[in-house]
């Protein structure tokens, strides 16, 4: 009997010890995480709002450049089907 109370002291000391060891790894990272100055980032309202309409401004830039792509491209379309036409003309006259 003192045999086995002794085991299970010592098997419950173990798992204290072990609950205690993981616990504190997970404490230690927890802080570390907490007052890391990287993962902070103020700013403030005044800069938040030129970040906005640069943004908005850099939205609508956008969307007229895709415009005139769009233009372009079917400028191009037109151009190599005015080149397929002018081709064509030339080998029907030889």
């Amino acid at each position: 009997m003192g045999k086995l109370l002794q085991e299970f002291i010592l098997l419950l000391f173990g798992y204290v010890f072990v609950l205690l060891l993981s616990g504190g790894f997970f404490i230690v990272n927890n802080f570390r995480n907490l007052y890391r100055e990287e993962d902070c980032t103020v700013i403030s309202i005044k800069e938040w709002k030129e970040i906005q309409v640069k943004n908005s401004s850099l939205k609508k830039e956008r969307e007229i450049l895709k415009i005139e792509n769009l233009k372009l491209e079917k400028l191009n379309h037109d151009i190599a089907e005015d080149l397929k036409y002018y081709n064509g003309q030339g080998r029907d006259l030889e």
